[in-house]
């Protein structure tokens, strides 16, 4: 093993610190010493009333409609852009990224204004006499809506992959007993079906434990709920219990997909694979290219004009600037920051598991994606369980908690990102730089970083934005005087400053994408001058 044992073993610690200690300090403090049972703290039983079984109930309904939604916008998506030879085909696969760096909370804002009672989309509505009342997006299907397209990406990423991983001789087989169509459906689909399934499940994690657009959407969910009896019924250990049926779902479809998935590479950085094209000229050229156009569209281009049709005049961008300085100051480090822990963290992780064998590896598999399953809400009692102690105070008092909170609720991603990276190395080269040398940071540092550039690249840009863009694990372990830019963002939204929050999130977006390209331009550079 080229990681020293000691490191690993650090690395370990850490994570297994900042993710399973706080759950399981509310496991513990959830037991009754008396009587060494679970006290569900929920009118004294383990049951959910009715009430609450029809919010757990909407939860899974809005989940499964946006679950469903993104795969039909990012499966399409993947194999337009994979199997048929569109014009710009570089730039849609690179733009189908971009709506990840809009928060879905963001999205709704946005959203929310297009659909306004007076707004612009609902008056051409009713002077065209579409419908025969102004069209409302704060409802169950907004909210789908809403996190279909923020959560699509991550489909299209998956799907695309599976794309390049599988192997064209056997639809070109197809093609020569048929057409493009049958291939598509009886080997195409059903060998990229594990990345699908996969694809799916995320989204569904994601959007069954989104507590930012049902509350803004004003949905009732089951998230909002736990919430709820958290900050204003003060019931710990209820809002506690609330959230293990969402837990033990989510464990279950984390489960399930790694077990769809085995071992098989989640993301692929290869640029070496030339493309095979099923269809390559032809009325799916247009097809493609619409549809792709639409979805950059409705999910990049319409937010970005309509925050600057909010913001006004510049002006407001001057006020938001003055008003949020230091908070995107605070915010831009605390990512980086972040960023760089959960990516060091990860590395060594994700080494660890390309080293391990057996049943080993699949437990410690599952327990590094099983943070996916935790509500950011339940997260973030428990790390205020921990870390607000006189001991740790100087933790629970500084940005250290949020770092410690990112890397809790965003390591599963970067590990899975840096996996794959990992497995797509000949071990050959690794040998080989054993041969070279016998330090293990050399080997490290000249073949085996170098080789996983896009993969670093890749798990740095998303946890730095996810972490710049987080609200719902930053809303409880904020350390006094402190504010992120979303926090921000968040309560001028309830003062109503509209243009105001417009500006912040112009802002937000600026910084994020001016740091996507810089980094993506400087791996380029480097790749190209043979550094990589």
């Amino acid at each position: 093993m080229l990681i020293p044992k000691w490191l690993t073993i650090t690395a370990w610690f850490i994570f297994l610190g900042a993710v399973y200690w706080p759950i399981s300090r509310l496991i513990f403090d959830a037991i009754d010493p008396n009587t060494f049972l679970i006290n569900s703290g929920i009118s004294g039983n383990f049951f959910l009333s009715e009430n609450q079984y029809s919010l757990l109930g909407r939860s899974v309904k809005l989940a499964a409609g946006a679950t469903g939604l993104a795969l039909v916008i990012g499966v399409p998506y993947a194999f337009f852009v994979q199997r048929i030879r569109i014009w710009g085909r570089w730039v849609f696969q690179s733009l189908y990224l971009f709506p990840l760096l809009i928060p879905p909370y963001m999205q709704t804002i946005v959203w929310s204004e297009i659909f306004a009672h007076e707004g612009w989309l609902n008056r051409i509505i009713m002077r065209l006499h579409i419908a025969n009342s102004p069209f409302d997006i704060h409802n169950l299907m907004g909210a789908v809506f809403v996190l279909a397209f923020s959560y699509f990406p991550f489909i299209t990423l998956l799907v695309e992959s599976g794309l390049k991983n599988l192997d064209s001789g056997y639809e070109e087989m197809a093609l020569l007993h048929g057409n493009w169509f049958k291939s598509l459906f009886f080997v195409t689909l059903p060998m990229i079906a594990p990345q699908v399934i996969a694809g799916g499940i995320f989204v569904f994690i994601f959007s069954i434990i989104d507590f930012g657009v049902p509350d803004l959407l004003r949905v009732k969910v089951y998230p909002v709920e736990i919430f709820i009896e958290y900050s204003a019924m003060y019931n710990e250990r209820a809002a506690i219990m609330l959230a293990v049926p969402l837990l033990l779902l989510n464990s279950l479809l984390i489960a399930a997909g790694l077990w769809v998935m085995k071992d098989k590479s989640f993301i692929n950085f290869s640029r070496s694979q030339k493309p095979f094209f099923l269809i390559k000229t032809g009325a799916g050229n247009i097809v493609a290219i619409c549809y792709c156009s639409l979805i950059i569209l409705i999910s990049v281009v319409v937010p970005i004009i309509c925050l600057v049709y909010m913001t006004g005049d510049l002006h407001s961008l001057e006020k938001a600037w003055i008003a949020s300085a230091n908070s995107i100051e605070f915010s831009l480090l605390l990512s980086i920051f972040a960023a760089l822990a959960v990516v060091s963290v990860a590395f060594i992780l994700a080494y660890s598991l390309t080293k391990t064998t057996g049943k080993l590896k699949l437990i410690l598999d599952y327990l590094t994606q099983l943070p996916f399953a935790v509500p950011p809400i339940l997260l973030g009692i428990g790390l205020i369980k921990v870390w607000n102690q006189p001991v740790t105070d100087w933790v629970y008092g500084s940005p250290t908690i949020l770092i410690v909170g990112y890397l809790a609720h965003l390591i599963p991603f970067a590990i899975r990102v840096i996996y794959s990276g990992l497995q797509q190395i000949p071990s050959a080269f690794e040998e080989a730089g054993l041969l070279a040398s016998n330090h293990w940071w050399s080997v490290q540092g000249i073949v085996i970083l170098p080789m996983l550039g896009s993969s670093l690249l890749v798990a740095f840009v998303v946890v730095f934005s996810l972490s710049l863009a987080d609200l719902g694990t930053s809303l409880l372990i904020m350390p006094a005087g402190s504010e992120t830019i979303p926090i921000v963002i968040y309560n001028y939204l309830h003062y109503g400053a509209t243009s105001l929050v417009a500006a912040f999130c112009l802002m937000l977006l600026f910084f994020q994408y001016s740091i996507w390209f810089g980094l993506t331009r400087l791996y380029k550079r480097v790749n190209v001058s043979g550094l990589t």
